[in-house]
């Protein structure tokens, strides 16, 4: 074979080779042995698993407590009232201002406390109320403990004579007239309202001594 006929055959062995390559590549079989290939995550269509009690969010964390409450205060003071039950001392300030709100402060309020009158106040707030011995005659302070010293768990109790009954009533309790009524547990019928710049009880107007037992 001459050196021309080398030189046409040349290109044409070329494009065999190239073409033999190529078909070798597509048709080459995975080496079992060789190691998996890492392929990257999925992540369109598997999420990360939720936590048992994800956080609630910041604005709803104790919404069911607080209706709950609400209801229970509704509910309780609702019952007490039907029954015409006294409530403590300490009831009032827990349960009886939920109870207003619920209501907006409207409708009839007149209820039954019962507590130790352990004083009363000569002026216009709570925190003014002297322990001992009578120096008014328009209000009585009861307390669930006969001992109390505490102003903040105690509560007014307004005596007028608005009428026959309310005369009655501050004739009978004022520790002016009655020093030995200091310590004496006794209920008081009148309304829940502010009273000396706290929820206390106006308008007096019956009561009934309590037993010890």
């Amino acid at each position: 074979m001459n050196r021309l006929s080398v030189l046409l055959l040349l290109p044409l062995g070329i494009a065999a080779l190239l073409l033999l390559a190529s078909c070798e590549k597509l048709e080459m079989p995975t080496d079992p042995e060789a190691p998996p290939t890492e392929q990257p995550a999925d992540t369109t269509g598997t999420t990360a698993p939720a936590t048992e009690d994800p956080l609630p969010p910041p604005d709803e964390g104790n919404t069911g407590e607080r209706r709950q409450t609400t209801q229970d205060s509704v509910e309780y003071v609702a019952y007490i009232m039907s029954e015409s039950m006294p409530f403590l001392i300490s009831e009032v300030k827990t349960y009886i201002p939920v109870y207003l709100r619920y209501f907006d402060a409207s409708g009839v309020k007149e209820i039954w406390v019962q507590g130790y009158i352990v004083g009363n106040i000569d002026g216009n707030a709570i925190n003014q109320m002297y322990f001992g011995a009578g120096r008014v005659e328009t209000n009585v302070v009861l307390a669930d403990d006969p001992t109390e010293k505490d102003y903040r768990k105690c509560m007014a109790v307004q005596l007028t004579n608005s009428s026959q009954d309310s005369q009655a009533t501050r004739k009978d309790l004022n520790l002016v007239n009655h020093p030995e009524n200091l310590g004496k547990h006794v209920c008081i019928y009148g309304n829940i309202d502010p009273y000396m710049r706290v929820l206390g009880l106006k308008y007096a107007r019956d009561y009934e001594w309590l037993e010890e037992e």
